[in-house]
């Protein structure tokens, strides 16, 4: 793929691979054809993401719910290769900073999709529609409107204070 991510690689897939390290070599085949100039985007924190990365031949991006800047170091320490593609959370905002993109910022009030996984995955998707040329205005567009999926972090109602979520 010209631009792959990896989420995470969690524990709780292992009912379809026989083994962690089987689970985890397969989730590594997304970026075997990769070329260096393709994207691998990989979530900050997540130790066998980052070991996904550092066998990698594609460029870099890193995603996470801290800073752009602790991003890129967390992830540059775990993988050992600093990623060139950075999204993270300044004050009450979702920044991806690409080269030849500039920095996209959107507020976090104009997300839909509630959560904190929901905005590593709104920094994943962000960087990936970068890198597949879609415009700030575009990206930000997309995210103030996509609500997800029925049964998935939806807010029913909030009654006094308190949210309802299914």
């Amino acid at each position: 793929p010209r631009v792959a991510i990896v989420l995470n690689v969690a524990d709780d897939h292992y009912d379809w691979h026989h083994s962690p390290a089987d689970y985890l070599a397969a989730k590594a085949r997304i970026t075997e054809h990769q070329s260096p100039s393709d994207l691998l985007v990989v979530r900050a924190g997540d130790a066998r993401c980052a070991w996904i990365a550092s066998g990698s031949q594609a460029r870099l991006a890193a995603f996470g719910t801290g800073s752009p800047a602790d991003v890129q170091a967390k992830v540059a320490h775990d993988a050992g290769r600093v990623p060139e593609v950075v999204a993270g959370l300044e004050g009450d905002a979702v920044v991806v900073a690409a080269p030849g993109a500039g920095l996209l910022r959107i507020p976090c009030a104009d997300i839909r999709l509630e959560g904190p996984h929901n905005v590593e995955n709104v920094c994943a998707a962000a960087t990936a529609a970068l890198e597949l040329g879609a415009g700030h205005e575009a990206v930000a567009r997309a995210l103030a409107v996509f609500a997800g999926l029925p049964h998935r972090t939806t807010l029913l109602a909030e009654v006094n204070g308190v949210r309802y979520v299914d």
